[in-house]
């Protein structure tokens, strides 16, 4: 099978265990057999759980379940147990390709008198020529320390001219919601939902996903017994992004998984979902601002105008404080190594957001500050707000930055990013599973 008809252009793609594509010039291909495939051999399993290529990228997402004594015995941390994998297939030259970003994750499971080692794999490449004229089946993966290959096939996946052509798409005011649901044994009802906005520089998040928030509304699941279903712990992107370096970015949605507590007897039939709300993150910047360190306008003070604007929403400067200590850079700062890069004097920011008006609570917002790189070239660096900040639907918001300056320096630069709002509006959606 080749790519047969010239690909028409469609306005939408939908690939399973991805997500909503939007307004690309390039054919999505997915697995053939949307439940995977799978191989065995001398005591080790491998799932090919989900796959997707477009474009000359390619994405996968490999589950190797490794039941010898040796491998649950070894000793390394858990994401040192790496898998030498390589794909092959007719669009592919005959050496394979390994994979230009990977991210691995493995931990031991105790299944009484036995157990495994379960290592979740995903396998990225970006750039790497795929030929689809050539053929769409006949492609396999070969996992190091395993004779048999896991072999598969691929199929262009559905396209639609309008999102409502899609089974079971629910909206509300140009943001959709689409769901689907997978038997997962004893791990629960997987639950696969894709959100998507068509307001450009928008994407939806079903529910809260604010970290500072203390407020989490529950996703729900009823069955047709009228039994209502909990989450079984947090949800989980489709797409692992484990590491720093596995980054594959979506044009439209990225779902969430939400394993729900339903028997494995009872995973069939239909459900409903209920999502009480969700999170509108906005791709809007603020302007950039210059608040004084020194001389008499230091401080907020400085600043002709204390009000940033967004859209439809805004926030205050209320005060502005530099700190006489240095303090540490961590992963919060927007370092990438982890505590203990760099040192610094800080300034602490404080923000107040206004109350909505009418678009929804202001969860969250980002923050970047310019700073002094390695080779005395201005950067941008990313802060996350700190612990002490809040998101109260009747006080409208207060969000504290801790913002790096070296000695010296007579202001701070930065720019508000990203806010995040809360849309208290319900969707539910029905499921069925056969």
């Amino acid at each position: 099978r080749g790519l047969g008809d010239v690909y028409k252009r469609q306005a939408y793609q939908f690939a399973p265990g991805f997500g909503i594509i939007a307004q690309s010039p390039y054919p999505v291909y997915v697995l053939e057999d949307e439940n995977g495939y799978a191989v065995s051999k001398d005591g080790v399993k491998v799932e090919l759980v989900r796959g997707m290529m477009q474009d000359n990228a390619l994405i996968a997402e490999l589950r190797i379940l490794d039941y010898r004594k040796v491998s649950r015995g070894d000793d390394r941390g858990a994401d040192s147990w790496i898998y030498d994998i390589r794909c092959f297939g007719p669009g592919i030259p005959d050496t394979g390709y390994t994979a230009e970003r990977m991210g691995t994750h493995s931990e031991n499971r105790d299944t009484g008198d036995s157990g495994y080692r379960e290592t979740l794999a995903e396998f990225c490449t970006v750039s790497k020529k795929i030929d689809t004229e050539k053929g769409l089946d006949g492609y396999y993966f070969r996992i190091g320390g395993l004779d048999e290959k896991l072999d598969f096939s691929w199929t262009q996946a559905k396209g639609y001219e309008q999102i409502q052509d899609m089974e079971g798409a629910v909206t509300h005011k140009g943001r959709w919601m689409l769901t689907r649901a997978v038997p997962a044994g004893e791990k629960g009802l997987a639950v696969e939902l894709y959100a998507f906005s068509e307001k450009n520089g928008e994407q939806v998040a079903p529910g809260r996903i604010n970290p500072l928030s203390s407020q989490k509304e529950e996703i729900t699941l009823l069955g047709k017994d009228k039994k209502v279903y909990r989450q079984m712990g947090e949800s989980l992107p489709m797409v692992m992004n484990r590491e720093p370096e596995v980054e594959y970015r979506i044009n439209g949605s990225d779902g969430r998984i939400w394993y729900f507590d339903v028997p494995s007897e009872l995973q069939k039939g239909s459900f409903l979902l209920s999502v009480p709300s969700v999170t509108l993150i906005s791709s809007e910047e603020s302007r950039v601002i210059i608040l004084p360190l020194t001389g008499e306008k230091a401080g907020k003070e400085g600043v002709s105008d204390r009000e940033i604007l967004f859209k439809d929403h805004g926030l205050e400067i209320v005060s502005m404080e530099a700190t006489g200590g240095k303090g540490t850079f961590g992963p919060e700062m927007g370092a990438s190594d982890g505590e203990g890069t760099g040192e610094s004097l800080f300034c602490r920011l404080e923000l107040r957001a206004q109350a909505a008006k009418g678009s929804g609570q202001m969860e969250m917002v980002l923050c970047r500050v310019k700073t002094k790189g390695t080779s005395d070239q201005d950067e941008w660096l990313d802060v996350m707000p700190d612990k002490e900040s809040v998101s109260d639907p009747d006080l409208g918001g207060r969000f504290i930055f801790n913002l790096p300056y070296e000695e010296g320096d007579d202001s701070i630069t930065f720019q508000l990013w990203h806010p995040y709002y809360v849309w208290e509006q319900p969707f539910s959606l029905e499921i069925s599973v056969s």
